[in-house]
């Protein structure tokens, strides 16, 4: 066996798929959200979105072997439950998956699986192993419409209970590592299978626990771990191959496979080959497949989107923080038209959101069905406000009389920006235009990283309603107010003319929708407010911060 393999083995995932309708070639996802808690070490082990939520087993904690799931809100990152076992038990959250509303999972050496209330985290029934006592009773679980779906490696069984009285329906004798299950048939990996480890995987009835079809990969090979991961793609199948040689040693393939005629459709081939244990995780998003793994000792991991119909590498996703060796796109599950991405060494949770499909998910700026950019909604699905570097001529305030403050939380409702230019330079109420009517207005952020510029782009509409009254009101100069936080999370605005020395701004933001860049940042930082219909503009910069940290940002103005 592998080196390199040989430390990954243990750890091979299981991810349950559903599908999803996409257009070829009109969609690409980007980072909606990260999720963490201090006090996890693995957590991102496995993934799945239940209901409104997202899920992340970590099989072991900090000074404790003991496994935990936490239960996270998707819309704003807040923690939601800590689970546990009835008793403490290593591995608790090897495996998870939604039975509809609710929770499943795995904890093999409870040798045991647990289905808990998705909305109260109450535990609802425990899936006891029926055979012998197998450590690896619970390594990978499924659900399929009310039935529940547990695999026991050892014993070389998958166990079918029913859901609802926790009965057992049906032994399924087969090899088994991975397994997925859709409308009424179960897929089935087994990666070790012999000869040497070139592995199989089957297609199983549910009802009568006939085998359907077998698969084998297309050109065998020792310790090619065929079926280290599958999942449903629709009516065909997706099965990693971590193991495979073809681009170098271990550098790993999937494959999707006709499910009614069993023949090969596609190969992928690991895209940066001198990395290893490509197709560790499969997903399938109807014509979008993603595979992760491909890992080098010092590189972060990736997942790679290929569009189905074509065979074509189409997006590369990166962590979103690279850390040596964290093992980004060790687990996949998808959440609709989403999928979030474990990477456990980090440990995080991370959900990426389809791009493209005219449709404004809850963090999204804009979605106008396309993935142009420079048409005001760019291919990532953010208000295109702001030029990718500051805007020249802009009014600026007196010394040191301009502040900011970026506050970047785990709880993303609790994000905010407060910006205020005072004692700035001679702006009369023309200068304003007439926001109430249509005047738009737009903050743009920017720093000295080699980021992609701006960091930040908030818009404020003119001429809109914010709770059936206007957001814009004249007085004073004009204020704006939307307690919605839409579309880009602005909260208020406060425009005051005056002469030279006297007119003064503020802004305040808040909130997921605010979509605040990594802290820190790298000074210089400017902040401008930008009218755009007349592209006027006020601007502060920033060289030196109070305050520069992974949390906040604080600072006076040149």
């Amino acid at each position: 066996m592998h080196r390199k393999m040989d430390s990954l083995l243990p750890l091979l995932l299981l991810v349950a798929l559903t599908g999803y309708a996409q257009t070829v070639g009109a969609t690409t996802y980007s980072l909606l959200r990260s999720y963490s808690y201090p006090a996890t070490v693995s957590l991102g082990r496995s993934v799945a979105a239940v209901g409104d939520t997202i899920v992340g087993g970590a099989t072991y904690q900090a000074n404790t072997e003991e496994g935990a799931v936490y239960v996270f809100d998707r819309a704003t990152g807040a923690l939601l439950r800590h689970l546990g076992p009835p008793q403490p038990a290593k591995d608790f959250g090897i495996s998870v998956a939604a039975l509809g509303s609710d929770l499943l999972v795995g904890a093999s050496y409870a040798n045991a699986a647990f289905l808990f209330d998705g909305t109260t985290g109450a535990l609802i029934r425990q899936f006891t192993n029926p055979g012998p006592n197998d450590p690896t009773f619970g390594l990978a679980v499924a659900a399929d419409g009310s039935n529940v779906l547990v695999a026991a490696r050892i014993s070389q069984a998958v166990y079918l209970f029913d859901g609802t009285t926790g009965d057992l329906l049906r032994t399924i004798s087969t090899g088994v590592y991975a397994i997925a299950a859709m409308a009424g048939k179960v897929l089935v990996g087994d990666p070790f299978t012999s000869p040497n480890g070139t592995g199989a995987a089957y297609v199983f009835d549910e009802a009568t626990g006939a085998l359907l079809r077998t698969f084998v990969s297309p050109a065998p090979q020792t310790n090619e771990y065929f079926g280290g991961a599958v999942a449903w793609g629709g009516g065909n199948v997706v099965i990693g191959a971590p193991g495979n040689n073809v681009g170098a040693g271990d550098s790993g393939a999937a494959y999707v496979f006709d499910g009614t005629t069993g023949a090969l459709l596609h190969t992928f081939l690991n895209p940066v080959p001198v990395h290893y244990a490509f197709g560790l995780a499969v997903a399938a998003l109807g014509n979008d497949v993603l595979v992760g793994g491909s890992y080098a000792d010092a590189s972060p991991g990736a997942v790679y989107l290929f569009d189905a119909a074509s065979g074509m590498l189409v997006q590369t996703l990166d962590s979103p923080h690279p850390t040596a060796g964290d093992r980004f796109g060790f687990s996949l599950a998808t959440a609709g038209s989403d999928f979030v991405v474990g990477s456990p060494d980090t440990p995080a949770l991370h959900l990426f959101d389809a791009c493209g499909n005219g449709v404004i998910a809850p963090l999204e700026q804009c979605d106008d069905g396309n993935l142009a950019d420079g048409d005001g909604c760019s291919s990532t699905c953010k208000l295109e406000l702001c030029g990718s570097a500051p805007a020249t001529g802009c009014r600026k305030p007196a010394p040191s009389k301009s502040s900011i403050i970026f506050s970047g939380n785990a709880d993303s409702r609790r994000n905010a920006i407060v910006w205020r230019w005072t004692r700035g330079a001679a702006t009369d109420l023309m200068a304003f235009g007439d926001p109430v009517n249509g005047t738009s207005y737009a903050l743009c952020v920017y720093d000295a990283s080699g980021a992609s510029q701006p960091l930040l782009e908030l818009g404020a509409p003119g001429g809109q309603t914010c709770s059936s009254v206007p957001c814009w009101r004249a007085m004073n100069g004009f204020s704006y107010r939307d307690n919605r936080l839409t579309p880009s999370g602005i909260s208020t605005i406060r425009l005051v003319p005056g002469v030279d020395g006297k007119a003064r701004i503020s802004l305040v933001g808040r909130g997921a929708n605010l979509g605040l860049p990594p802290l820190p940042l790298t000074p210089t930082v400017t902040v401008q407010l930008r009218n755009t219909s007349t592209n006027v503009c006020w601007e502060a910069t920033f060289s030196t911060a109070a305050l520069n940290s992974s949390t906040k940002f604080v600072a006076k103005s040149d």
